[in-house]
């Protein structure tokens, strides 16, 4: 993992926790559907925001935010899908 700063970058697929902290609030529907209901998306949020904010440049992210940046990377690669006329099937 890269640490610039507060910015960190982690895996594979290079998506910043703060970028991930941010979607978390956009996608607070999809990710409560994930996890099964709102108080646990309430409960995961702030488990999330505590990682990040400990978290150092050689942390491994916990399971609960490499779901939420897999639901980012769905749903940025959806999205490019349909810039480039792909239907949803």
């Amino acid at each position: 993992m890269k640490s610039m700063g507060k910015l960190s970058v982690s895996g594979n697929i290079k998506l910043h926790d703060t970028d991930a902290f941010h979607a978390m609030q956009s996608l607070r529907n999809e990710y409560a559907r994930a996890l099964g209901n709102i108080r646990n998306c309430i409960k995961l949020c702030r488990k999330l925001l505590k990682f990040i904010e400990k978290k150092d440049a050689n942390d491994a992210d916990i399971k609960e935010l490499r779901l939420l940046k897999g639901i980012i990377r769905r749903q940025e690669a959806n999205g490019g899908a349909m810039y480039c006329g792909l239907n949803d099937k």
